[in-house]
């Protein structure tokens, strides 16, 4: 019997420290602000190769590089 309840004990451990360590992660992740000239010098490179190689280069995601070119004449009007 005390086994069973020790068995308990271990599972909602197990289980709590891993819910812990999931929403550290989701909170630790850092937000990055970046400037309109890095965001038209990927919009530039994505234009002129892919893309996805600006993501590469520029260490952002590619719907993100997407976004800016998207926003590329708001991000011109604002420089």
């Amino acid at each position: 019997m005390s086994d069973k309840i020790e068995q308990k004990n271990s599972d909602s451990e197990l289980n709590s420290e891993s819910q812990e360590k999931s929403q550290e992660s989701k909170s630790s992740r850092k937000r990055k602000a970046y400037s309109i000239e890095k965001k038209l010098e990927a919009v530039d490179y994505a234009n002129k190769y892919s893309k996805s190689s600006a993501s590469k280069k520029f260490g952002v995601g590619r719907t993100q590089i997407i976004n800016w070119v998207n926003q590329e004449e708001k991000l011109r009007q604002e420089q």
